[in-house]
């Protein structure tokens, strides 16, 4: 699968820059392809964090200083600019009357917005309890959205096959751990019509493992039908969205 030269590049092109667990490093071009390569295939590089330190960070993103900028609190309070990008790139095929799930809907802002926007059966799943209290303080239409709360390894399986007319995730698989990938399987298991990745698929840290996600839904039967990259001057709002990649799927034998 991987060649000892590959192996040995990307080691060394990654080493030239320490993988803190929150500082972001853009990959080379030219070993981009490599590692993502090993993300897909489930390989884990030690200097990666541990699947349970992953859960563990986001578990524990409380309403506190040290997390600032991943607190509930900064989650609930975004602009929505991005989830108007969204509504626009998912036309005309997503329609307001789809049934849709977010993956990580955090406190759930992404959710507020698609409900102004005019959707109406939304939900999400969610690992963190303050990002749910913080939820309800702040929405109060969340007593209407079907919210699940736990891990991803833990409800996803339970759901029934096309479960959700769309399942859409915003920089969130990305933080999924290369250990699990089965997770993108039961992904498109719940997904009835289509699948959104609004993802960073070129940087890298120890809670962030780039993807192409055209590669990891394409071997699951879902081709991607509508791609677009985020950019400043196209979206200059949602500029921490900048360089971010926007595809959605459909499954292949529909």
């Amino acid at each position: 699968m991987f060649g000892n030269y590959e192996r040995t590049m990307l080691r060394l092109n990654l080493l030239k820059y320490p993988l803190n667990l929150l500082s972001t490093i853009s990959l080379n071009p030219c070993f981009l392809g490599i590692y993502q390569r090993f993300i897909e295939h489930g390989i884990a590089p030690p200097w990666l964090s541990s699947r349970y330190g992953c859960v563990d960070f986001w578990k524990s993103a409380f309403n506190s200083p040290e997390f600032a900028g991943n607190r509930p609190i900064d989650y609930a309070t975004k602009p929505g600019g991005i989830v108007r990008v969204l509504h626009d790139f998912w036309q005309p095929e997503v329609k307001t009357d789809c049934s849709i799930l977010e993956l990580g809907c955090n406190a759930g802002a992404n959710l507020h917005y698609l409900s102004l926007l005019g959707y109406s059966t939304l939900g999400g799943i969610e690992l963190n309890s303050a990002a749910l209290e913080q939820m309800q303080q702040s929405f109060a239409e969340s007593t209407h959205w079907h919210i699940y709360q736990g891990s991803f390894e833990v409800i996803l399986p339970i759901l029934a096959d096309k479960s959700f007319d769309v399942v859409f995730t915003m920089a969130v698989a990305m933080h999924i751990h290369p250990s699990i990938n089965y997770i993108f399987k039961e992904v498109a298991r719940i997904a009835r019509m289509y699948i959104l990745t609004l993802e960073e698929e070129r940087n890298a840290s120890s809670i962030q493992f780039p993807r192409n996600y055209q590669r990891v839904f394409g071997k699951l039967g879902w081709h991607q039908i509508k791609y677009s990259q985020i950019s400043n001057a196209a979206c200059p709002d949602v500029s921490q969205y900048s360089k971010s990649t926007m595809r959605l799927f459909k499954e292949a034998d529909e």
